[in-house]
């Protein structure tokens, strides 16, 4: 899992924990949350297979654990409603993303203890208001 993370940590600094099977999100993602800053450092850890961003999130150390994990629903192996009931259930605060967002799904997710279901969005700009919406989410916007 890629850290791209600054060395010098503020109060500010959000860690995401990104993960998605399919890799082509991850610089939509980035690009989504830069037009989100200076307000906030958002620093990505990006994994596009889920057991290993399980693995990596339990063997973390605490002072460099993700503040927030962004999980897709729709991934082989673990889907992305497994993957957050490892996280959310280790204390990892989650938010899922999905192409196919409704009424069953985000029942599923909130009963899960998501903090929300959001549509992943079908074109680039749709990532920037994607990135405010978790920031908001997070508390931070």
């Amino acid at each position: 899992m890629p850290d791209r993370s600054s060395p010098s940590a503020t109060a500010n600094d959000l860690r995401i924990l990104v993960v998605d099977d399919d890799p082509d999100e991850f610089p939509l993602l980035e690009a989504g949350f830069d037009d989100c800053r200076p307000q906030t450092t958002v620093s990505l850890q990006m994994s596009s297979i889920a057991h290993l961003a399980l693995i990596e999130f339990a063997l973390c150390e605490s002072g460099r654990r993700p503040d927030l994990a962004l999980v897709d629903i729709n991934m082989p192996a673990i889907d992305g409603f497994g993957l957050a009931r490892e996280f959310i259930s280790n204390g990892l605060p989650t938010i899922l993303m999905s192409t196919q967002v409704d009424a069953d799904r985000s029942a599923r997710a909130s009963s899960l203890g998501a903090l929300a279901l959001l549509e992943k969005p079908n074109h680039a700009d749709g990532y920037t208001a994607l990135a405010k919406r978790v920031l908001h989410l997070a508390g931070r916007a």
